[in-house]
Order: C-alpha cells, then structure tokens, then sequence
C-alpha cells in the first residue's frame, strides 16, 4: 500500500475525515493523467476508457474501525467527502469499493453508484469499480429520497 500510496504522489491529495475534532479516518484524492493514470484504470477492467476524461479516483478511504458501526458517522462522513468534492469543483468520481460498502451504499443509503468493471479481488476483499456523477446522484435524492438529499445540501 505505501508503495501504491508513493506512486501516486505527485497527483493527489490527502484529507483527515474529522468527527467533533477528533480524526477518525482519511481519504484520498487522486487525479487522472497521462503519465501513470488512475489505480482504478491500471488494476481492473473497465467498461469504458477514462484516459482522457477529467475525473478523479476515492482512494485509500478508511475510518477507524470503532466509528464504523455508527450509521451517522457513515453518513456524516460521506457528506464531508461530499462537500470536499462540491468544493473541489470535481463532479464525478471512480473508486474501488469492497462489497460491504457497496451494499451499504446502494442498498441502505441509495446512491446511484455504477459499477463499471469487472469485481475482483482486490487487496483482500471483493471489490468493485464504480463510478458516480455527483448531479445525477442529488437528482436521484431530490425524487426518491428527499430528507437525505437534503442532509447532503445544506
């Protein structure tokens, strides 16, 4: 991982996830280009080329393990990502989720996420490419579940 973590280096940016002060896990950011791409592109099969497209991968996501269980720290936590993306002007995204966290996203939250690839897995666990537009996902709030939408926006 710190070798993966050092390759990409030059063409990302790390950020603390806090909750009331404390910091309780990180994510990154990490921008396309040409010279050594995306880990999404150079590690699974995916449907379409991203080569040339300005997008960004959600990498290296991890929150300590005690807050995991607490569905409002999940919630709160995406919407910090959010407003960093929000901010950041980026408005659509890859990653590489293990299955868990697809299944909590999709199923219990109900965010849009495509997947856009092959499964495989990935370090240690089943893990999906997918990819998510940030317009089409508050569009999808707005209609199917508008108090989250709403927690997400203001």
């Amino acid at each position: 991982i710190i070798e993966k973590k050092r390759r990409y280096e030059n063409f990302s940016r790390d950020f603390l996830i806090k909750f009331l002060n404390f910091s309780i896990g990180t994510i990154r950011i990490i921008h396309n280009n040409n010279e050594i791409g995306l880990p999404i592109t150079n590690n699974f099969k995916l449907q379409k080329n991203f080569k040339n497209e300005k997008i960004i991968e959600l990498s290296l996501f991890s929150i300590i393990r005690f807050f995991r269980f607490f569905h409002i720290i999940s919630l709160i936590t995406m919407k910090k990502i959010y407003q960093l993306l929000k901010k950041e002007n980026i408005p659509d995204f890859l990653a590489a989720i293990d299955q868990k966290l697809l299944l909590f996203l999709k199923e219990k939250v109900g965010i849009p996420l495509h997947q856009v690839g092959q499964e495989k897995i990935y370090e240690g666990s089943l893990t999906y490419p997918i990819y998510l537009n940030l317009k089409e996902a508050e569009e999808f709030g707005k209609q199917k579940n508008y108090q989250l939408y709403k927690f997400f926006i203001i």
